[in-house]
């Protein structure tokens, strides 16, 4: 994914801002030592300004340039899906494929009724694929076989 100038140069900026308030933090106790306070001191202030503002700037620089391009890139598939559709012609009767014959028709699944019935006062189904339905007291539960949900109800 390529970067854009706004980015490349926003995050430059920001950079030389911490380098510059980086600097200014070793030279400014350098200079404090040697006395001349006051000069020192309103010097330090307007770089500390001056470094901010540069990291702000390219911090926001480099917001511009990402925005730029992400919206950009939606602009593109807007375009993309908002274009006309392309007209289809249809082939000459010479040259349109044969129609394929009809698929066979499924076969027909039929399936049983439940049964039902009672085990000790609990009401019982045995569903189509064999496995039963217990109305317990926890609640219906479904077993493998009758003879599970006997098993299980004794």
């Amino acid at each position: 994914m390529a970067i854009d100038r706004f980015t490349w140069f926003g995050l430059a900026l920001a950079l030389v801002g911490w380098a510059v308030l980086v600097a200014d933090l070793f030279v400014a106790e350098s200079v404090l030592k040697a006395g001349n306070l006051v000069a020192v001191t309103a010097l330090r202030g307007d770089v500390v300004t001056l470094s901010q503002t540069a990291i702000l700037s390219g911090i926001g620089l480099a917001v511009v340039g990402v925005l730029r391009r992400g919206f950009g890139s939606l602009h593109r598939l807007f375009e993309a899906v908002l274009a006309p559709p392309v007209t289809v012609q249809p082939l000459p009767v010479e040259e349109r494929p044969e129609p394929k014959p009809p698929m066979p028709a499924a076969p027909v699944i039929v399936e049983r009724m439940p049964v039902t019935g009672q085990i000790k006062d609990r009401n019982y189904v045995i569903l189509p694929d064999g496995s039963v339905e217990v109305d317990t007291l926890l609640g219906t539960r479904v077993f493998a076989s009758l003879d599970e949900a006997r098993d299980f109800i004794r």
